[in-house]
């Protein structure tokens, strides 16, 4: 068993050694991947990494507080199904409706590596290359429509939809 402050070292050491295998990895793919995560340019729609003890995850989340606004940005992304999912060997996750540990209700759409743990350093680097591989891949989607999301999700607030 590790101490709260062993954990936390533990997997800071994981992020920092992630951030070292993602610079490499562009440098051998000759791109530049910053991630957009937060940073998605459209209000209440996240990019994230989730892992833990029994799973590593990559996520689209969309989370308003709002269940109204949340449910129809999920339905215009549900139109986009195709594009989204493009390039994933398996299809990814749709939860409309999903809680989180801390009891936020979201929507997600996400995929996820079984039986990895953070706390294992022998399980890094298949967690690695998952998380890097299936956010490369959920980000260049996502930015595909980002544009066309950004402008229905646009016309909808214009409306007073949402």
């Amino acid at each position: 068993m590790y101490s709260r402050e062993e954990k936390r070292a533990l997997v800071q050491k994981f992020w920092d050694a992630f951030d070292v295998y993602r610079k490499e990895q562009n440098r051998l793919r000759e791109v530049r991947v910053p991630w957009m995560l937060g940073q998605t340019g459209i209000r209440d729609i996240d990019l994230r990494f989730g892992v833990g003890r029994k799973s590593a995850s990559v996520i689209l989340e969309v989370t308003s507080r709002s269940e109204d606004k949340r449910l129809l940005v999920f339905e215009l992304l549900s139109q986009y199904r195709l594009l989204i999912e493009d390039g994933f060997d398996e299809p990814l996750d749709w939860d409309l409706v999903y809680e989180k540990e801390n009891g936020q209700m979201v929507s997600r759409i996400w995929t996820s590596l079984c039986d990895v743990d953070i706390h294992k350093p022998k399980h890094w680097d298949r967690i690695m290359s998952f998380l890097y591989t299936n956010m490369f891949q959920l980000q260049e989607n996502f930015d595909d429509v980002k544009d066309v999301l950004e402008d229905k999700i646009r016309h909808l607030y214009d409306q007073e939809i949402i």
